[in-house]
């Protein structure tokens, strides 16, 4: 994520993620809407750089990559 010059800003918010209190579900979805829109945001930006988009999906793990390229 360095190198795409993403990640830097969501530190923050992944850490708030990483860090748990306590397992109740009011947490969790708080977490879960965090770490939804931080992949909504990289996603967009991974497309700007030219990653395919079937390699974003559902089904990424169905594409290999060129390691030729």
């Amino acid at each position: 994520m360095r190198r795409l010059h993403v990640g830097e800003r969501y530190l923050a918010e992944i850490r708030r993620i990483l860090c748990i209190s306590c397992l109740e579900k009011e947490e969790l979805t708080k977490k879960l809407r965090i770490l939804e829109r931080i992949i909504r945001s990289t996603k967009g930006r991974l497309l700007k750089l030219g990653i395919p988009h079937e390699w974003l999906g559902e089904e990424w793990w169905r594409y290999e990559p060129d390691w030729d390229a």
